[in-house]
Parts: structure tokens; sequence; C-alpha cells
């Protein structure tokens, strides 16, 4: 349905139905001939295990590998109070690309969906791999990084996308 509809749509309809989202960024503007880029979102969700468990490392190495930067985001730790606590001009994000990656655990499946969705400007949610659960994740995240890199699309942060 989302796909027939166009998520850019959707999140437009959002907006104006809902007041509660009027100033709530699902994508960023693109100019004509403005940079192709998307931000990556990953959030932790609930770690379910031990730190052990986290696949961090691998998902800082496979965006390392492909020029992508990301956006990580999820459960307020006393570090990241610090970080927000010298923010200014907060805004509240969604995204325009998003699959039930958390649920869904076939990473070809969830990689053609968000890369179907995805365009300059998109806003990308993924959430992060865990040896224990969402591990499919990572395999998403590779196909999602080769396809977007065949497209010409860049992964940004949230700020960097904003800037742009």
């Amino acid at each position: 349905m989302v796909s027939r509809i166009g998520s850019r749509r959707l999140c437009a309809a959002a907006r104006f139905l809902i007041p509660r989202y009027r100033s709530t960024l699902f994508f960023s503007e693109v100019p004509p001939g403005g940079c192709a880029r998307v931000a990556l979102t990953i959030d932790d969700g609930i770690c379910r295990g031990e730190a052990a468990d986290s696949l961090a490392p691998a998902v800082v190495e496979l965006l390392q590998r492909h020029g992508a930067r990301a956006t990580f985001f999820g459960v307020l730790t006393r570090r990241m109070r610090d970080v927000l606590a010298r923010q200014r001009g907060m805004v509240h994000v969604l995204g325009d690309a998003y699959c039930d990656d958390w649920a869904v655990d076939d990473p070809a499946f969830i990689s053609r969906t968000l890369l179907r969705m995805a365009q300059p400007g998109s806003i990308i949610i993924m959430h992060m791999p865990e040896a224990k659960c969402r591990r499919w994740c990572l395999d998403a995240l590779r196909l999602l990084l080769e396809g977007l890199g065949e497209r010409g699309l860049a992964c940004v942060t949230l700020s960097e996308l904003a800037a742009s």
C-alpha cells in the first residue's frame, strides 16, 4: 500500500492530518541539482543482550568500508543525555524509508524495500543488529549500502543532510 501511495506523500498527509507531526522531519527537501545524499539512522532499539552481543563494531566497519556515515539513536544513556544537553534546536525525526527490519529476518527483502523507498533527501531507519537478535540486520545493511552506492546515493548523518 505504501509503495503505491509513496512514502513521501504518506508523510505529507500525516504532517497535515495529525497535529503532533506538523513539525516532524520525515525527509529533507533536495533542491534541483542538489547532492544525492540520504541520512542513515540506526536505532539500537531494545538491547536484549549483553555488551558482548553487540555487533556495533561490525556495523562501524561496514560503514567505513562503504564510506558511509550514520546517526545512531535509542536508549537515553548518561552519555547521550550529556550530548543532548549541549544541543539546541533539536527536532523530532521520523523517516520516509522504513521496513520492519527488527521483525523480518530476510536481509534481501529489507534492503529491497528500503532501496525502493530511498531517494535523495530520504531518512532511512534501520535497527542495530545484535548477536542474539536482529543479526540479519547486518546483512541487510550491507546490501542496502551496496545498493545505495550503485545508485550514487551517499549515506550521511541527519545533521549533514539537514545542512545540505
